[in-house]
Formats: C-alpha cells, structure tokens, sequence
C-alpha cells in the first residue's frame, strides 16, 4: 500500500485532520455502502498523518486498523472527537518521535476506556511541551474532549471557562520544573467530570 505524503505545514495539517473527522461524521456510517465524500476524505486522512513516513510490511496493517477500525465509530459526536484526537495525536507522533508513532500503532489508546483516555492526554501534554507547532491544534482537541459530553447543556460562560482552564492548565508547561503528570491528571479530572455532567465540570474546574 502506498500512501502520498502530506504537503501542508504541522499546524495546518493537525488542523486538517480533525476537520476531515468532522466531514465524515457528516453520512450515516453504513459498512455496504461507501460514498465518495467518504471515501475521498479517509483517503486525505492516511497522507496527513504519515506526513511521507514509509511503513514497512509489518507496519502497514497496524496503521490500516487503526484507520478502518475507527471508521464504524464516526457515527456518534462523542466517538468523532475521540477519533480526532487520536488521529491528531498519531500526526503529532509521526512527526516528532517516529519509533514512539510504530508503538502507538500496534498499541493505539482504546476507545472510551479511562486508561485510553488517559494515555491520549499524557499524549498530548507531552507533544505540546515538545513542540510549539503542534500547541494550537492540541490545545483545541483538549478543549473538545472536555467540553463535548456536556456541549448540548452548557452556556456559553461554560465554554469560557473550559477554554480558560485549558489555557491555565497548558501555560504551566512553560514553567520551572513543570508538573507534566500533574498538568495531565488535572485535565483528565476536567474530561472525567464533563463525562458526569456539566454541574461536575463546573465544580472541576472552578
């Protein structure tokens, strides 16, 4: 299998991608029936995640399971953002630590579980205190994970204050010494709590 490499800067190729998600999530997902928008944007997805990285025999059938195996899942808001962030998360990889990018293939974080989510958070910490390019499409999938199992309930002050939080939370990387584990645990307590409702969040993050 060959796949093209990508041609778009770090920043707007993480950009890209999670904009491609939001476009498939767009058709109900029906596994006989593949349309062309569909079709068009997976094939979009592969080259912007390797970014030109060529995978071997043996790589090439993890990166196609993680790819196809979160096809079905698209059909959910929640599994969208999910989706997104894993996939931003494999482009950040690909880009920055190649031999860490095989492990996640073979071993991506699973969906929905709290050890999964919580890998994709140290995840993202730790690709956002090693590279300044990858910070504003990071910054934006955090914001998402947390605030999208209570976007249907919220105000608009509580998006505020999930962005300010955000922003507190990923400026403290740029400290002394920073906590990364403890800047980790606090978001991932933000994600925990939206995912028990807006109330939770509020007295999370507060």
């Amino acid at each position: 299998m060959t796949y093209s490499p990508a041609v778009a800067t770090t920043t707007d190729a993480l950009s890209d991608i999670a904009d491609l998600v939001d476009a498939l999530l767009v058709e109900p997902w029906e596994p006989q029936k593949v349309t062309g928008r569909r079709r068009e944007a997976w094939a979009q997805l592969a080259p912007l995640i390797l970014n030109g990285i060529t995978l071997s025999k043996f790589d090439t059938p993890a990166f196609d399971r993680l790819m196809n195996g979160h096809m079905p899942l698209l059909r959910h808001s929640r599994d969208r953002v999910w989706t997104a962030a894993l996939f931003v998360v494999a482009a950040a990889l690909s880009r920055s630590e190649p031999v860490e990018f095989r492990r996640f293939l073979f071993s991506p974080p699973l969906l929905n579980e709290m050890a999964g989510l919580s890998r994709i958070i140290d995840y993202m910490v730790r690709l956002y205190a090693g590279s300044t390019d990858f910070r504003p499409e990071l910054r934006r999938q955090v914001i998402n994970l947390i605030f999208d199992p209570v976007e249907e309930l919220a105000r608009a002050s509580d998006l505020r204050q999930v962005v300010d939080f955000v922003a507190a939370r990923l400026a403290d990387i740029d400290g002394f010494q920073p906590d990364l584990s403890g800047i980790s645990l606090d978001l991932m307590g933000a994600v925990l709590a939206a995912r028990r409702g807006v109330y939770d969040l509020r007295h999370q993050i507060r």
